[in-house]
């Protein structure tokens, strides 16, 4: 049976009514055999000590976890600078970086056909979005500025307002 706070508190009351009403060891009759007083007082003082030693136990794990979690989180941040500059230091020499429980860099391995398919997408948002490259760009402007700037037009007067229309019209309802 698992323990509960109900059953520890139940094993404490039925300490205090023993010692109450049963001072002295007597032996009663339980499920059918014979047990002494004495015999259940340490048998359930046993059970709420123990309790009580779990509790403590949980509570200082408790604890110790919050900091050792605190710690490591306080230590994260010179753990990486430091596995940084580990890997710059020694670069690709296995044999120290695994004194440091470290392995080199993988460079990432990019096969042709996911290299076609980037360029090929890259290519069709440029189409659809109408963006040019850098080169492109560049050309551009080249050949705006060898164009001659465009005269501006003469200023062509205002059209003339339209006439104002006359009020609504009711015909007379025939009967």
């Amino acid at each position: 049976m698992k323990r509960t706070s109900n059953l520890i508190q139940q094993l404490v009351g039925f300490i205090a009514g023993i010692g109450k009403h049963y001072p002295t060891a007597t032996t009663i009759t339980i499920d059918d055999r014979q047990v002494s007083t004495a015999d259940l007082t340490t048998e359930f003082q046993g059970v709420v000590s123990a309790d009580a030693a779990a509790k403590t136990a949980d509570a200082q794990r408790t604890a110790a976890v919050a900091n050792a979690n605190a710690l490591a989180e306080k230590a994260l941040p010179d753990a990486k600078a430091f596995k940084a500059f580990v890997l710059a230091t020694f670069g690709s020499n296995t044999v120290t970086l695994a004194d440091f429980n470290l392995k080199p860099r993988k460079k990432a391995v990019v096969t042709p056909e996911v290299k076609s398919a980037a360029a090929e997408k890259a290519k069709a948002t440029r189409k659809a979005l109408g963006t040019k490259g850098s080169k492109q760009k560049k050309e551009a402007k080249k050949a705006l500025a060898n164009q001659p700037a465009p005269e501006a037009p003469a200023a062509e007067p205002a059209p003339a307002a339209p006439a104002p229309s006359p009020g609504p019209t009711t015909t007379p309802a025939k009967s």
